[in-house]
């Protein structure tokens, strides 16, 4: 900070207990790794989601970001991240921490009145004074980005929702975050930021698949803008965190071999066909020994490997008559279109379809906007989008139960969503029809 602190302040810097500046701060207990005489976490000044960079002190009350380039490198007093944090000064902070922020929650509560009253744009406005006031206030963001989607403001909403997105994941909130992020893939499902992002969120996850299937947009991206080495950083990062995930290490592997680390992209895809092997992947086995045996033809490993496959008949897929989980997707996916235009019916449990009465208007104009996201993109990709969207099918009803969302809110996401997968299926009808 560029001026000294008083003795006021230093001395309320030396009675702050850090974890309570943290729970004040809105950081879940598992993004904090205390660790006796320091606490650890993902930064939330440069919004760090890889590792956890910032340092606290607690026997000093100081704190240290790592990372060289981020606004709390120099460190200092824990007062002053809580100022950096805030947007505000050191004096401003501290009232803030004591007394809270009773003029943004009058403005939301305001607005909330005003959305009940169908009066939207009055309502954006006293929700961006509110998100002025407190910039870290994500509640509020995150109904402004509602907001701007219901008036056709799509690229405001999306800037609201990926802030908010943010600040969720570097706090560890993490079912808020996915409630979000899975709203802007659809709004953007090429946008390499968001795309990284849902990978580092899946694997913190536990969804190694699903952060695979990110991790690849995101490479396709780089590639595209011949950032290779980048694309290599994130694909190392991505590997931290899901080191049994087969399909990462052989996009590595086809990585490593362009920049010619050919003897690490041998080692890649070694690890891949093996992790593949013990899963009972077989396409991947057969991917990464074709790829390891063309840079090393004379591989051990490699060579026993495919011979292996070679000894092993290839499995006969049985058909289920049972109705799966994929089967109900498609089914309900069919039935959108009558949903949307059926009489008003108040549901008690929260389901994907939208609300009955939706302005035919609005959805067509929503339909169209997916429609040209999506018309642009491959097969593989499309395919992508599917896995995606039927991951989404729970994580829309997740959100809501767990009281994330109001309802109002939760209405607006479900109507994009129902136009999404519509335009979806009408994107792979037509290039069905073209094959």
């Amino acid at each position: 900070m560029s001026e000294p602190l008083t003795p006021e302040q230093l001395e309320f810097n030396t009675r702050l207990d850090p974890r309570v500046l943290l729970q004040k701060m809105g950081f879940a207990e598992e993004a904090i790794a205390d660790e006796g005489t320091r606490i650890r976490l993902y930064c939330p000044i440069h919004k760090d989601q890889v590792r956890r960079s910032l340092i606290l002190d607690k026997t000093q009350n100081r704190f240290q970001c790592q990372y060289k380039d981020c606004p709390a490198h120099n460190g200092g007093p824990l007062v002053e991240l809580l100022a950096l944090y805030l947007g505000v000064g050191v004096p401003e902070a501290i009232r803030q921490f004591e007394e809270g922020n009773a003029p943004q929650r009058s403005l939301t509560a305001q607005a909330d009145q005003l959305i009940a009253q169908s009066r939207l744009t009055d309502a954006a406005r006293l929700l961006e004074k509110a998100v002025r006031i407190s910039p870290r206030d994500e509640i509020a963001r995150c109904k402004l980005a509602a907001l701007y989607l219901e008036l056709n403001q799509r690229e405001r909403g999306f800037r609201e929702y990926l802030v908010a997105a943010e600040d969720f994941a570097v706090k560890n909130q993490i079912d808020k975050t996915l409630s979000i992020y899975n709203i802007l893939v659809m709004l953007a499902p090429q946008d390499i930021r968001v795309r990284r992002q849902m990978a580092f969120l899946f694997s913190r996850l536990g969804r190694h698949k699903e952060a695979a299937e990110h991790l690849k947009w995101v490479v396709d991206q780089l590639l595209a803008r011949g950032q290779v080495e980048e694309a290599v950083k994130t694909s190392r990062q991505i590997l931290e965190r899901c080191p049994a995930e087969p399909t990462i290490h052989l996009l590595l592997a086809r990585l490593l071999s362009q920049v010619h680390r050919i003897n690490d992209a041998v080692l890649e895809a070694q690890q891949a066909a093996e992790l593949a092997l013990e899963a009972g992947d077989r396409p991947t086995v057969e991917e990464a020994v074709t790829l390891g045996l063309i840079y090393n033809p004379m591989h051990e490993r490699l060579r026993e490997l495919q011979d292996q496959l070679r000894a092993t008949p290839v499995p006969v897929k049985e058909s289920s008559g049972a109705l799966g989980e994929s089967d109900e997707f498609g089914q309900w996916l069919e039935s959108l279109e009558q949903e949307v235009s059926a009489p008003s019916v108040n549901a008690s449990t929260p389901v994907p379809p939208p609300t009955a009465g939706t302005s035919s208007i609005r959805q067509e104009r929503w339909m169209t906007f997916c429609r040209n996201n999506l018309s642009s993109l491959n097969e593989d990709k499309l395919n992508s989008m599917e896995d995606h969207l039927r991951s989404m099918y729970d994580d829309v009803q997740a959100s809501y139960k767990q009281g994330f969302l109001s309802e109002w809110e939760l209405n607006i996401i479900k109507d994009f969503y129902a136009s999404f997968c519509k335009a979806y299926d009408q994107v792979r009808k037509v290039q069905d029809d073209q094959s």
